[in-house]
């Protein structure tokens, strides 16, 4: 689960359905982003969107994504 995404975007008061509308995705589709079940790597395109959009730095993203991908190795 991407809990830095979820913290971000409601650090800034927004909904899943507002952050979606800001990528131009659907709601459903953001939420399975927010909870990995999709974009499992997120291509850079769509994280400098998504780092835009939630006020995420890149680096600060690069390292959580890190982060999941070295948890999925594991577990």
């Amino acid at each position: 689960m991407r809990i830095y995404l979820k913290h971000a975007r409601k650090a800034l008061g927004l909904t899943q359905e507002d952050v979606a509308n800001a990528l131009g995705i659907s709601q459903n589709y953001y939420c399975d982003i927010e909870n990995s079940e999709r974009q499992k790597e997120i291509k850079v395109p769509f994280l400098i969107k998504l780092s835009t959009v939630l006020q995420i730095p890149i680096d600060k993203m690069l390292s959580e994504e890190k982060k999941l991908d070295e948890q999925r190795k594991i577990g």
